[in-house]
């Protein structure tokens, strides 16, 4: 996969393709990379279809899923802040 195919897909699964303006930048993008509008539809297919969970290791995302499990424990601090003190 070469380079604009990548940035194009990492931008359209950031942008939220209902809004206007979103969409016009991808469009704007598009162009702008010079995609051919045959690749820019098969990219767009590509990651509207769901994929499979992945079967790798996730040791790499354990402080994620950490995180969403037991968020007051790493949001919040475990003292309370001195409202005197000066940072």
């Amino acid at each position: 996969m070469l380079l604009f195919e990548v940035l194009f897909l990492a931008s359209l699964m950031v942008a939220d393709e209902q809004n206007f303006m979103e969409r016009a930048y991808l469009d704007e993008l598009a162009k702008q990379l010079r995609l051919e509008p045959s690749l820019k539809a098969q990219l767009e297919r590509q990651l509207a279809q769901p994929q499979p969970p992945a079967t790798t290791s996730s040791a790499p995302m354990s402080w994620m899923n950490a995180y969403r499990r037991e968020p007051s424990v790493l949001r919040h601090r475990t003292r309370p802040v001195n409202p005197g003190l000066i940072l």
